[in-house]
């Protein structure tokens, strides 16, 4: 008996939907600790990857940190070396005030209350 195109394309197309059935029940698990482990991985893969994204965002807001950071101790170190120089400064002005004023300090007797 031969079949029409028709016939033949309804056969094959309840072939293919039987085998297809077929094959979802073979994949299915066995054991339902399967399906539950397999959400297990899932949702650690999941969490974990939430860490590295918060890592690095983090790791981010760190290296903007860092930037202000340094850029503000060496703000605060040119202020020490200038406060410096100027202490320094001060103490050369005072210095010398003092022998244009009061004579030499290396003369004999100035450290010994004036005693000559």
């Amino acid at each position: 008996m031969t079949m029409t195109l028709d016939e033949e394309l309804e056969k094959r197309t309840q072939e293919i939907n039987t085998q297809g059935v077929q094959d979802a029940q073979y994949n299915k698990p066995l054991y339902p600790f399967v399906a539950m482990a397999q959400q297990t991985a899932d949702a650690l893969i999941e969490a974990t990857q939430r860490a590295v994204t918060e890592a690095n965002n983090l790791l981010e807001s760190n290296k903007a940190y860092i930037a202000e950071y340094l850029e503000d101790i060496k703000k605060r170190s040119n202020e020490l070396k200038n406060l410096e120089e100027r202490q320094r400064q001060l103490a050369e002005d005072t210095l010398r005030a003092h022998e244009k004023f009061n004579g030499d300090l290396k003369s004999p007797g100035f450290y010994d209350g004036g005693a000559r």
